[in-house]
This record gives C-alpha cells, structure tokens and sequence, in this order.
C-alpha cells in the first residue's frame, strides 16, 4: 500500500438544522496495479480530535468528537473515500468554555476548547497499519457560542 494521499477535515452547518454539523473527512488511497493488498478489506478508523494550539488557558480535552470505523475493499489505482457524520453543535464544545464577566456582571467567552480540529486516518489489512495520515488542522467556532 502506498499511502493516503490529500486528506482533508471540513465542518459544514446543515441545511435547515441550525443546531448540528456535517464533519467531513476526505482522502485519496493510491495503490500500484501491482500491490498485493488489492482485493483485502481494509478496515478504516477516522479519530476527530481537537487540538491544542496554545492559544487559550486551557487545554483541550483528549476525548475524540468522533471515533468510527468502517471498511472497504482495496482496489487498484485512486479509490476517493468521504466520511460524514452529522453532530449537533454543542458536541463541538464537548466541556464548558472558560468564562469571564464583563463590567457588568455579563459572562463573556474567554476561550472556546474545541476551536481546532484534525483528523486521524488510520487503514488496516489482518490487524496491521498499513497507512496512517492526519489531515491539517481546522480552525473555527463550531459550538453553541460559535459563529462558524
């Protein structure tokens, strides 16, 4: 097996449902015709997690926002595979955000946890990694305080 090409982590709102979020994962796995894994079920792990990029007080948690697994049948040349899970947008602030209050006595968001994301891809074939990638990180406000 060569290896996952292009993957990509996208987070789209969805139509008519203001509360969830379509979180996309995309990739390309690239085999030689002459590979011998052609023809194996592939079984694929997609872990979404976020990141810790230093910019808030807290760290965020180590919990993945989704983990699935799912296979397929390796075959020869470019095979494009999408994954899509719909969550509701407050999963996307999985802990409480840090608050402040203003002068007022108003809370403020200080930091949203879970502002980036990234996408672990993992392909297995008889129980051994046979690829692994992570998509670049997304950054954004998913959450109920979010903007998108």
């Amino acid at each position: 097996m060569q290896a996952i090409a292009d993957p990509t982590l996208t987070i789209h709102t969805v139509a008519g449902h203001p509360g969830q979020r379509r979180v996309r994962v995309d990739y390309d796995v690239v085999l030689d015709p002459t590979d011998p894994i052609i023809g194996t079920t592939i079984v694929e792990r997609i872990v979404v997690r976020a990141v810790d990029e230093h910019d808030a007080a807290t760290q965020p948690p180590t919990t993945p926002i989704v983990d699935a697994e799912r296979t397929f049948v390796a075959a020869s040349g470019i095979q494009h595979r999408t994954f899509e899970q719909i969550l509701h947008r407050v999963d996307l602030d999985v802990v409480q955000d840090w608050w402040s209050a203003d002068q007022g006595g108003e809370p403020k968001p200080i930091a949203e946890w879970l502002d980036h994301l990234t996408a672990e891809i993992d392909l297995h074939a008889a129980d051994k990694l046979m690829s692994r990638a992570t998509t670049p990180v997304v950054t954004g406000s998913w959450g109920a305080l979010g903007h998108d």
